[in-house]
């Protein structure tokens, strides 16, 4: 009964969950911070977000885990983007570099803005075949809002 209660509390929290290895490739996370990781029994994107919640957890992870502040909000950023159904971990460096970091701020997003910024990031930095579109936005922008805000 508890897990199943737990199930649905979480629905709320994250729509998507990872395996931080599968991610490390992609989002260029070294493997020494991996395996730091899986010693402490982190092997999702929502059990490093569940650790990382406040700017406190995330001033005492940064130097437990000897990562950088700012590599670790990157990583936090990134990971909580993950949490819209839909948003892969290429989408999620896309919609980064476009200054779309976090839920909080998907969620108050300029629709019509973003698909150009986004436009403007893959062509700089040529991230991605597939530039998300107004379609992709409005239906992760739906999805965003019903997603608890869980970084702090």
């Amino acid at each position: 009964m508890f897990k199943i209660l737990l199930f649905i509390i979480s629905i709320g929290l994250f729509a998507n969950t990872y395996n931080i290895e599968d991610l490390s490739k992609s989002l260029n996370i070294k493997k020494s911070f991996i395996t730091k990781l899986k010693k402490n029994n982190i092997k999702t994107t929502n059990d490093f977000l569940l650790i990382n919640k406040t700017s406190k957890d995330r001033a005492l992870n940064s130097q437990k885990y000897k990562l950088k502040i700012e590599k670790l909000m990157k990583i936090v950023n990134i990971f909580d983007l993950l949490r819209i159904k839909g948003v892969g971990p290429t989408a999620a460096k896309l919609l980064f570099k476009a200054n779309v970091k976090t839920i909080r701020k998907f969620q108050t997003i300029n629709i019509k803005e973003v698909e150009k910024k986004l436009i403007e990031v893959n062509k700089k930095f040529n991230i991605s075949p597939f530039t998300p579109n107004r379609e992709n936005l409005d239906v992760w922008k739906s999805l965003a809002l019903k997603l608890k805000i869980i970084i702090l």
